[in-house]
């Protein structure tokens, strides 16, 4: 069976938190607080993160001040433009 597309596009909770480098308690907390990028629930109850919803998220972040790119992190947030 042919795996679909869409694997490949939505981010599992634990690789964002690696990817962002904050815990999965914070996550859960911005999730909480409908803060962090937008995200999925499946019908199996697991999270998951749209890339350009992450993308879109974090370069909002950076045009507000939040962040500041370091240089190579650009690579480090998936685009999927």
């Amino acid at each position: 069976m042919e795996r679909l597309k869409i694997e490949g596009e939505l981010i599992s909770e634990n690789t964002l938190t690696k990817m962002l480098d904050i815990s999965v308690f914070t996550l859960r907390y911005w999730r909480q607080k409908n803060k962090g990028p937008n995200f999925v629930k499946l019908e199996n109850g697991r999270i998951r993160y749209p890339r350009q919803e992450i993308h879109d998220w974090y370069e909002d972040q950076v045009s507000k001040g939040v962040g500041r790119p370091i240089k190579g992190e650009s690579d480090a947030i998936p685009n999927t433009g």
